[in-house]
């Protein structure tokens, strides 16, 4: 793809359409069975094992304050890759991988979102889409608590002789 144009994973979360960089989207699952260690933030749906690691499933409705709906069977994760904080988003459907033209991004003023998450919103089919920086979805604090909780699952399901 040229640098001109930019691909996004188009999203619908709360009645909002979102997007993040489909460069930082490793793969789309289908809800699956999750590790729910007790004391996880109300934000965390809970831990998928993926491909022998456990990732945190952030529930972006949740986060975002946009009320709280129950996934279903087939309700889409996004997985991130490394790079963008080992996390997975659980969203209510994804809508399309779109291309758009670098000139289509609309800037949004600093501070318009909590953490610098809104960087940029684009007309995609005729409704505008919030495009989201993937690594700024959680706070630096979020991020160490992620991880400590991971490493409490990864001990959970050790001591069960459990190997993931």
């Amino acid at each position: 793809m040229s640098d001109d144009r930019y691909a996004l994973v188009v999203f619908d979360v709360g009645g909002r359409n979102c997007a993040v960089p489909a460069a930082a989207v490793r793969e789309v699952v289908h809800y699956a069975e999750l590790a729910r260690p007790p004391g996880m933030p109300g934000m965390l749906e809970g831990f998928l094992n993926y491909a022998g690691e456990m990732l945190p499933v952030v529930r972006l409705d949740r986060l975002f304050g946009l009320g709280d709906r129950t996934p279903g069977l087939y309700s889409p994760m996004l997985v991130l890759r490394a790079s963008c904080g080992r996390l997975v988003l659980l969203v209510d459907s994804v809508r399309a991988v779109s291309v758009v033209e670098r000139g289509e991004l609309l800037s949004v003023e600093d501070g318009a979102a909590f953490n610098g998450c809104l960087q940029a919103e684009v007309v995609v089919r005729g409704e505008t889409v919030h495009v989201l920086a993937p690594e700024r979805i959680l706070l630096e604090q979020e991020h160490r608590r992620m991880n400590e909780l991971r490493q409490m699952v990864d001990q959970r399901l050790a001591a069960l002789g459990y190997s993931a």
